[in-house]
């Protein structure tokens, strides 16, 4: 799956994901940016076993990071 095809099919539930753990719709945005970001400095994102796995293990860690 490619880095677009990421984006556009986990946007939206992740953003809901991050929307209900944050208290602004701007913090959201800002985390869910760093995510899409973050996956697009990989340089083997096709070696990545459980793409869902990863996007919400480093969207957690992003909230993590904001409180």
């Amino acid at each position: 799956m490619t880095v677009s095809e990421t984006i556009i099919t986990y946007s939206k539930q992740l953003f809901s994901f991050i929307r209900g753990k944050t208290k602004s719709i701007e913090d959201a945005e800002d985390i869910l940016q760093e995510v899409w970001y973050q996956l697009s400095r990989m340089t083997n994102v096709d070696e990545l076993e459980n793409v869902s796995a990863w996007l919400y293990t480093v969207t957690k860690n992003k909230i993590t990071d904001l409180y």
